[in-house]
């Protein structure tokens, strides 16, 4: 039976069952499932856990009891999903030494998504200058300056690394201090209906997986989730458009040999035209159908172990 373990960042290993956020237990609930058809054995450790080419110990899932189990013996997986990030979460800063980590861990274990892939498709400063002509007119700003604002247009300013929105501030003030190294896009209004959406559309390879919009709840300017926004699944046959900008944005991308990725773009209402904002290697699963659920983690299963 061969082993696929998720990589991930923290300790959990003191609590009787690790630690489950944004309807992960549903998303492993059915990767159990898909697991067990399979016959492949899905495990879960801390990156810190990795010494000198294995793991001390990890968390084994058992799907008839649909309970994690602690296994306190070394393990070298066959194939490694990474869903470590490695910058602080409250500052959004880069973690060097957590970095370095996962550069060995990677350099001994097949995993989907290499560091230096997510590294490069992750940072927000990387993501201007590969997609410089997707994106909107963008500008770098180091700590200590000051965005002057003096018409009070809508201001959209990004620290390099975060996720989820925490580090994305939307604001008209005149005066908008940057206290770490970040990049100003211009605000691109894609309203349908008077609210704010984008478009999400993640990839396994150069294979699209799903799309769905994400709608900011009323009078937000966030599209995040967990900033209230709501999702609504779409089919690809409607966004042929967007899939062949895909298709050439991936180019510089197949340099790396797996890759598990979203895009996200807003449309600008008036004019109808695309803008890619956002690039991400780790896209959640949480409010996905049970099917569409085994649907991804089959082909992940699949294209981690091919």
């Amino acid at each position: 039976m061969k082993t696929l373990l998720t990589l991930y960042t923290g300790d959990d290993w003191k609590l009787d069952q690790p630690v489950m956020s944004n309807g992960l237990d549903r998303s492993y609930q059915a990767w159990g499932r898909v697991a067990q058809r399979q016959k492949v054995q899905i495990t879960r450790a801390s990156m810190t856990w990795y010494r000198r080419g294995a793991f001390t110990k990890y968390w084994r899932y058992d799907q008839r009891a649909d309970r994690w189990e602690k296994i306190k013996k070394t393990i070298k997986p066959d194939g490694i999903y990474d869903k470590a990030r490695v910058h602080d979460r409250k500052t959004g800063q880069q973690l060097v030494y957590l970095l370095g980590l996962k550069r060995e861990i990677g350099s001994a274990i097949p995993m989907v998504n290499i560091p230096q892939f997510s590294e490069l498709v992750d940072n927000k400063l990387t993501q201007a200058v590969i997609f410089a002509d997707a994106m909107p007119s963008t500008q770098l700003w180091l700590p200590g300056a000051s965005v002057k604002n003096p018409s009070g247009k809508t201001v959209v300013l990004k620290t390099i690394g975060g996720s989820g929105g925490t580090f994305v501030k939307i604001t008209k003030n005149k005066s908008i201090p940057v206290k770490q190294l970040s990049i100003q896009q211009n605000f691109i209004m894609a309203t349908k209906g008077g609210v704010l959406r984008d478009i999400r559309i993640c990839y396994i390879g150069d294979q699209p997986q799903y799309v769905y919009s994400r709608v900011a709840a009323p009078g937000s300017l966030y599209t995040n989730v967990h900033m209230g926004a709501h999702m609504e699944f779409m089919k690809l046959k409607e966004i042929p458009e967007l899939l062949v900008l895909c298709k050439r944005l991936m180019g510089p991308l197949r340099i790396f040999p797996k890759r598990i990725m979203s895009f996200d773009f807003l449309i600008d209402a008036k004019k109808g035209h695309p803008y890619l904002v956002e690039t991400n290697t780790m896209p959640g699963t949480n409010n996905f159908s049970d099917a569409l659920l085994e649907r991804f983690f089959d082909r992940v299963t699949r294209y981690t172990l091919d």
